[in-house]
């Protein structure tokens, strides 16, 4: 256990689990039966939230912990399709313990705002950890997941680079690079735009103008993607 600038104990549990399932062949699996707009990866959609409960376990039983909250899960009434939900969150318990999700009302530039807003009243600045593919433990800052919270960091006016994720002119052509020829999902990236959308006046002078009134998933988006699968199984010949 460690001491937090607030006084609070902490601890960092590290786990190999990934290596124990066939995880990109249950992807292929399960994703036959989930509509792709819901459809997040077998790892968020299924495993990750069981998982890293599990994970906690023996630090739970041996600390005598009897309430674990949970922050940033999806409403029981979102349409996304992950188990990191309040419904499976507030049905977990074990070792005397309850599993509360906690902020579920709240979408995810909400969490951010709130996030950002209590590090600015209370001076204390932590680094964001959001990615699936970290690198030494560090978010990779090139994956969907780490695009989308850089610009939800964004839309809260503050420097993602406080927070963890790398930012700068680079990044910001490589987030729009990929978003025109990425198909990705709208919903996700739909409630972000809507904040940058919402203050139009601001935004339109500045480098992430274009971002604004961008139009997701358009015909070209899919041809990127067929010549990338196409090169992709030339290149294993």
């Amino acid at each position: 256990m460690k001491k937090q600038i607030k006084g609070l104990d902490y601890c960092f549990v590290k786990s190999n689990c990934r290596e124990f399932f066939r995880e990109y062949t249950f992807d292929k699996m399960c994703k036959k039966f989930i509509d792709r707009e819901l459809w997040w990866g077998y790892w968020a959609s299924f495993a990750h939230i069981v998982v890293m409960t599990a994970s906690i376990a023996p630090v739970i039983y041996a600390r005598g912990i009897t309430q674990h909250y949970i922050g940033s899960s999806h409403s029981s009434n979102d349409v996304a399709f992950d188990g990191n939900n309040e419904e499976l969150i507030n049905a977990i318990g074990y070792a005397g313990c309850k599993f509360i999700s906690a902020d579920a009302d709240l979408d995810r530039n909400d969490k951010v705002k709130k996030i950002v807003e209590y590090s600015n009243t209370s001076g204390v600045h932590f680094k964001l950890q959001v990615c699936w593919h970290k690198e030494n433990g560090l978010n990779c800052c090139h994956c969907e997941k780490c695009y989308r919270t850089i610009m939800n960091v964004l839309s809260a006016h503050v420097n993602p680079n406080n927070f963890g994720l790398t930012y700068n002119t680079d990044k910001r052509a490589e987030i729009k690079r990929f978003l025109e020829t990425t198909p990705v999902k709208v919903s996700y990236w739909k409630t972000t735009q809507s904040v940058f959308q919402k203050e139009y006046n601001y935004w339109d002078k500045t480098e992430l103008a274009w971002f604004v009134n961008f139009k997701f998933n358009q015909p070209k988006t899919y041809l990127y993607k067929a010549i990338g699968v196409v090169k992709r199984k030339m290149r294993k010949k």
